[in-house]
């Protein structure tokens, strides 16, 4: 089961993803697409920021947005993140709601155990 929140965001211009902030070292936060095309047009920069995205959601999922899944601890332990992170959303689904997660369902399992296509070892090496 998960825990913490998905936010929906729109993505709007091509250097959309630079708007959001890093994930701060040590924690997961996981971003799905709606569309293969926006993964792979923002897959990298996303990586290099520390999201993990995962395998495009599924047909019924709202085209032209993006999904980011924060659990519970990152949210607690990093406040100043989730502020900045939430902020951006136009959406917001806390998943200690029942009606959410059953709502989600399908968009949630995208993030659960589900392939990663870009992760933070998409950055370049430390000099």
């Amino acid at each position: 089961m998960c825990d913490g929140a998905l936010l929906r965001l729109e993505i709007g211009e091509a250097h959309w993803a630079e708007q959001l902030p890093p994930v701060p070292l040590g924690c997961r936060v996981s971003v799905s697409f709606a569309d293969a095309g926006d993964a792979a047009e923002h897959g990298d920069a996303l990586g290099l920021l520390g999201y993990r995205v995962v395998a495009a959601q599924p047909d019924k999922a709202m085209a032209g947005t993006a999904d980011i899944l924060v659990n519970q601890q990152v949210i607690d332990r990093h406040p100043a993140y989730w502020r900045s992170l939430v902020v951006l959303a136009t959406r917001a689904y806390s998943l200690a709601l029942g009606p959410a997660v059953s709502m989600l369902g399908d968009v949630l399992s995208a993030h659960t155990g589900a392939m990663v296509v870009r992760s933070r070892s998409a950055r370049a090496p430390r000099a």
